[in-house]
């Protein structure tokens, strides 16, 4: 169970609550995936809220999860598809996790592990944890996540002790520089980009599989998310991750420009999330006795997809912060000021945050002029937009002598920014080089 709080520190508890709890009279009754979806999903949520509620517990949550196994109502499992059952439990998990999140805007989640057996445990700690930095990079605060679990069951004790096992306080920055990593994990193993549909593992010799992924396609919502992703999910990752003030305060404008507003991101975030929800579980229920998962979202794939979406979100909010103070915009290029761009960089802590700090300081410096050295030397008030050399580009805080003016304590990206250019092609460069490296030994 978790137990999500607002600002205002009302409780809201979310349970969830395996698809194999149902009755052999409700499972009987059900020949279809959307009978199975109604009326056992249905049946199941709705008996673990009433109990709930005869428990003392207010407003609340049911999700259920799938599952597999040999039970006495009936076998579950999962066929004709590449996916496992702790990646598909781990998916839905973080999807309602995320959905509850963003619906109540929470800052503190209490995960208690206690009644988890088998995987369960692993992956509702997994999902909690990523959907809290998730929400924290979304919002753009604090979330503190506390878990809790109990002692083991022992025969003839009535009651167990709660322990709290562990406890984080998810800083927006730093989630962000988390959440890298977890896009180009989904990346890397698809070798091409990612979005919420390619989530979605079906047996594609199923009819019903291939036309739930057509719906899929066509739902508004990811639609809107996916065109984000694949225009903006790379570069916010790598401006996030190489800790470029300037470049996240680009790419954050024109995603604004494309979206319309962070509120708006948002919503189309949840709405795919929804869309997601609605499309499970696949199934075919042989003879009463067999449920058989033909499809499933993988937890990698999504929450690459989520992450690289929450970074676009992310650059946004931060150029939302500093527009007019100290930053600014002229037909779509941005342009700001040496000192705003040191508050910048102080929110995006990634591995090259002090060698930000450290250019744009020495750019600052009264001395630059006199001494030619660094990167100063070299930034003008004209620049070409082309021959940009990424090492540099990287180096110099994304202050590349070639994409990068100067005007008096002001600097600006070429006009070619505005619509992405070259500022997007080395930033989508310089995060494969680096992000190859680092995946080199997965294999997969």
């Amino acid at each position: 169970m978790l137990e999500y709080e607002g600002g205002s520190g009302e409780a809201y508890p979310v349970v969830l609550v395996p698809e194999t709890l149902v009755s052999g009279d409700v499972l009987g009754r059900c020949r279809d995936p959307e009978c199975y979806r109604r009326k056992v999903y249905g049946t199941v949520g709705k008996d673990a809220s009433l109990f709930l509620e005869e428990m003392g517990v207010g407003e609340n949550r049911v999700c259920v999860m799938p599952n597999i196994g040999d039970y006495s109502v009936a076998k579950w499992e999962i066929r004709g598809v590449d996916l496992n059952i702790v990646s598909y439990y781990s998916s839905m998990a973080m999807l309602c996790m995320l959905g509850v999140g963003l619906e109540k805007s929470v800052d503190r989640v209490v995960v208690d592990l206690s009644h988890g057996i088998n995987f369960m445990v692993k992956a509702a700690y997994r999902a909690a944890m990523t959907s809290s930095r998730l929400l924290s990079a979304i919002m753009g605060r604090e979330v503190e996540v506390v878990v809790y679990n109990s002692e083991p069951y022992r025969r003839g004790v009535e009651t167990l002790e709660i322990h709290k096992v562990d406890g984080e306080v998810v800083t927006p920055g730093r989630a962000a520089s988390r959440l890298v990593y977890s896009y180009y994990q989904g990346v890397h193993r698809l070798n091409s980009s990612v979005d919420v549909v390619k989530a979605v593992r079906i047996d594609r010799s199923h009819q019903m599989g291939r036309e739930a992924k057509k719906r899929l396609n066509s739902d508004s919502h990811i639609k809107a998310v996916n065109k984000m992703l694949k225009i903006h999910g790379m570069q916010a990752a790598a401006s996030v991750y190489f800790s470029l003030p300037l470049a996240a305060l680009q790419v954050g404008a024109n995603a604004l420009r494309d979206v319309g507003s962070v509120e708006e991101a948002v919503s189309q975030l949840r709405g795919a999330i929804t869309a997601l929800q609605e499309a499970m579980p696949l199934v075919d229920i042989l003879h009463g006795r067999v449920v058989r998962h033909y499809g499933g979202v993988d937890y990698d794939i999504v929450k690459s997809a989520l992450a690289g979406a929450a970074l676009t979100v992310y650059t946004m909010r931060l150029y939302r912060d500093f527009e007019g103070n100290g930053v600014y915009s002229s037909d779509g290029v941005v342009e700001a000021e040496l000192d705003a761009l040191e508050k910048v960089v102080e929110r995006l802590p990634g591995p090259l945050q002090f060698v930000s700090i450290y250019e744009i300081h020495r750019e600052k410096s009264p001395e630059r002029e006199e001494s030619g050295e660094g990167p100063a030397k070299y930034l003008s008030e004209c620049c070409t937009g082309q021959n940009v050399q990424d090492r540099n580009f990287i180096a110099h805080a994304g202050l590349e002598r070639n994409l990068a003016c100067r005007r008096g304590s002001r600097v600006r990206y070429h006009e070619s920014a505005a619509s992405g250019g070259e500022l997007y092609r080395v930033l989508e460069e310089s995060l494969r080089k680096t992000m190859r490296l680092l995946f080199r030994g997965d294999q997969g």
